[in-house]
């Protein structure tokens, strides 16, 4: 091709790219507004969901919604980005994050003839009963959500305790010893299956700063997808919860089926059945390939059949889901009681299908998971599963009934590694599956597994921190039999510690970090870093960075989620920290010293992934805080920030920039 040609080419390219810039929109919506304006500036926005969905959104086009406001609706959203030139729907101004509810609110409560036994006035659809099932929530201080607890409408009398409801055609009635409209700030009833959706399984979509709530089905449904490849979704700085009913056949957080995938710094709470579904269904061909999922630094509270990531391509021939980077996130389910709808929860689940269906290439790093109410981890055939320094912690004592499983399950894994990992058992006396790593197939092949620590409050025989399928027969070993467990099967753990308590600084308060006596502190192996790059082509790289954004040793990691703060053994890092806000960064960052750091002077250098230094401090700061502007100086990307004291003393931490 001539320099020439090569020359007009490039400038079409970059004149068609700023053409599409100018002429994106950037459309307002505030409860305050009107559907009558022009929707284009924050003092003519629209009013209502109607009016965009309206609107075929355009490559680059923006959604903001005002910040604090609330909508009620079925958001299907017509349009379609572009690679490089995303439909962005976000917020604008002060205050919390715009919600969107799939609820109505039960009103005007009076007293029936039962004792305590209150009747709406307000009629609503009951769909408590249906296999896709609703529930209603009790918001109390407009914070804390409770499920109530649905009985059968048959005598009114049966509800007897705070939060039993029942529905008679469309009146609702629940049991309170005051009225109702008093106890608590709202009472809100599942009505919409979905709250927002993509209307034909579009691509390029950024959703970010908006909260998610109360859809009977899912909270962000983009439909059963089709061969084509959807792709490019981003969901981040988002509230995603209390979908459904608990362990209803469909309640899911985001379902989604997209390449491309970015889920981050969002949190995910009560979906009752999924907080992620990326599963394929047997409704359309198969020979989808959904492939680059990132999820990282999320949390996910009280599961009730899947708490985190549900992953699967169990039901359809020639479909491949591969790539997939669950990191750097904390899952907990230890705040879920003992109800009359109970259902444990897997809080990672994947199986892989029949045929010619693939799942390959997913990487669990780097996370923090409590109290299960079945397994932290279930694994069900698929090829090169990557589980590195994870922290398996305990289970629910509330909900154990029968069988409570184990902290990992895995079952037909091939080319599995398991490393750098601690699994700490809570476990009673229960059954030879209860165990810290359960090998139930025979079939299951582990590549290396090595450098874990393993713990059981129990001791006797049928604690067992692991278990073995091997050609038919299962082998299962307690502590006391570490050494005949690491003669019967010489390819495991030679370099994991003989198993003892992690040594968490708090376990009790849920601080997991590392004590300086602890066994797991430097004792892990070093792994490999794997480069992954998201939607906007920003690279980061897993298992250089703990879940707190400590860097990890190069020579000596600690086993688990965090890293050890001061690998050279100084103990005056442990009453000293770094926090750094915010992060993301956008316009500045501000670093503050909490606690009394190492010497009275430090300095800051920024460091990109290459290895360049692109920000150093010109000289020692002797303030607790340092403020950096980087709206103009740096580019989207993941940074290495280092402090450094005195003269070898060093603090090593992960910062996001993005604009």
């Amino acid at each position: 091709m001539k320099l020439k040609t090569i020359f007009l080419f490039v400038t079409l390219y970059f004149l068609l790219f700023i053409f599409g810039k100018i002429n994106a929109t950037t459309y307002y919506i505030s409860y305050s507004g009107d559907d009558g304006a022009n929707g284009k500036t924050p003092g003519t926005a629209w009013k209502t969901i109607e009016k965009i969905e309206s609107i075929v959104l355009q490559p680059g086009d923006s959604v903001l919604f005002h910040a604090g406001d609330t909508w009620r609706d079925e958001w299907y959203i017509t349009g379609e980005g572009k690679k490089g030139n995303l439909i962005y729907v976000g917020r604008y101004g002060e205050g919390k994050n715009p919600l969107f509810l799939g609820s109505e609110q039960a009103l005007d409560w009076t007293e029936t003839n039962v004792s305590n036994v209150w009747q709406s006035a307000t009629p609503l659809t009951n769909t408590s009963e249906e296999y896709y099932a609703g529930r209603l929530f009790f918001i109390i201080d407009n914070d804390s959500v409770i499920y109530g607890d649905y009985k059968t409408y048959s005598n009114l009398s049966e509800l007897t305790q705070e939060f039993d409801y029942s529905v008679n055609g469309s009146t609702h009635y629940v049991y309170s010893t005051i009225d109702p409209d008093v106890a608590y700030d709202f009472i809100e009833v599942n009505q919409r299956e979905r709250v927002i959706c993509l209307d034909n399984y579009q691509s390029y979509f950024e959703f970010n700063g908006i909260d998610i709530m109360f859809g009977r089905r899912s909270g962000f449904w983009s439909g059963y997808p089709e061969p084509r490849g959807a792709t490019d979704l981003i969901f981040r700085n988002c509230f995603i919860g209390y979908t459904g009913a608990k362990g209803s056949g469909s309640a899911y957080g985001l379902a989604c089926f997209h390449s491309n995938t970015l889920i981050e710094n969002c949190t995910f709470t009560d979906n009752g059945r999924r907080a992620i579904s990326i599963n394929t269904y047997t409704d359309n061909p198969g020979g989808r390939r959904i492939e680059n999922i990132i999820i990282r630094n999320n949390k996910f509270y009280r599961g009730h059949h899947t708490t985190a990531l549900d992953l699967s391509t169990m039901n359809r021939e020639g479909d491949t889901v591969m790539n997939v980077y669950f990191y750097n996130n904390y899952i907990d389910d230890h705040k879920i009681d003992t109800t009359a709808d109970y259902r444990t929860s897997n809080q990672i689940f994947t199986q892989a299908g029949i045929g010619s269906s693939l799942m390959t290439n997913i990487y669990i790093v780097g996370n923090v998971f409590v109290q299960a109410t079945a397994r932290n981890i279930q694994l069900e055939n698929g090829v090169k599963f990557y589980l590195w320094n994870n922290s398996f912690i305990g289970h629910n004592f509330n909900v154990m009934r029968g069988s409570p499983y184990g902290n990992v399950g895995c079952g037909g894994a091939d080319t599995m590694e398991y490393c750098n990992n601690i699994g700490y058992c809570n476990l009673p006396d229960n059954d030879w599956e209860n165990n810290i790593l359960h090998d139930f197939r025979s079939d299951t092949y582990f590549s290396k597994r090595d450098n874990n620590l393993y713990f059981t409050e129990n001791p006797k025989r049928d604690r067992n921190f692991t278990s073995v399928d091997e050609d038919g027969g299962h082998y299962y070993y307690p502590t006391y039999e570490w050494g005949e467990y690491r003669t019967d099967f010489p390819e495991y753990d030679q370099n994991s510690p003989v198993p003892q308590n992690p040594g968490f600084y708090d376990y009790d308060h849920f601080d997991f970090t590392l004590t300086d006596s602890s066994i797991a502190r430097n004792s892990g192996a070093v792994l490999p870093y794997v480069i992954v790059k998201d939607p906007f082509g920003v690279p980061d790289t897993i298992n250089k960075f703990d879940i707190n954004g400590t860097f990890r040793s190069r020579t000596s990691p600690s086993i688990g989620a965090y890293e050890y703060t001061d690998g050279s053994g100084n103990p005056t890092l442990d009453k000293f920290s770094v926090v750094i806000s915010p992060n993301p960064a956008k316009e500045f960052i501000k670093i503050k010293l909490i606690g009394p750091p190492p010497s009275n002077s430090f300095y800051v250098q920024i460091i990109s992934l290459n290895g360049s230094i692109i920000y150093k401090s010109q000289k020692n700061i002797d303030i607790d805080y340092l403020e950096i502007p980087v709206e103009s100086n740096f580019p989207n990307g993941i940074y290495a920030l280092e402090l450094i004291f005195g003269n070898s003393t060093s603090v090593l931490k992960k910062i996001i920039i993005f604009k």
